[in-house]
């Protein structure tokens, strides 16, 4: 049962990576729209992060293939990194 457990635990960990992904733009893209206002230091350090991977959504597409870039970058912990440069250790 242990290999079967394993295999579970890896599909809800890529699920919930896309999952997360899938916030963070819908997240970027609401920081977009209530622009001119301006976020904090640390989530203006996440957006940064996340438009320099995926480009603010002006037209309908498919959105798959931005998941999938998400994903990869955050694989990369640069997006902490990021983030911490600013805020400090989030720890």
């Amino acid at each position: 049962m242990s290999l079967t457990a394993a295999r579970k635990l890896r599909m809800v960990h890529d699920n919930v990576r896309s999952v997360l992904a899938i916030e963070l733009l819908c997240a970027a893209q609401a920081i977009d729209y209530r622009a001119p206002l301006q976020p904090g230091g640390g989530v203006a350090a996440a957006h940064q992060f996340i438009r320099s991977h995926v480009p603010t959504l002006t037209d309908d597409r498919i959105l798959a293939p931005d998941i999938e870039d998400l994903v990869a970058a955050m694989a990369t912990s640069q997006l902490l990194a990021e983030v911490e440069a600013v805020v400090g250790p989030l720890d």
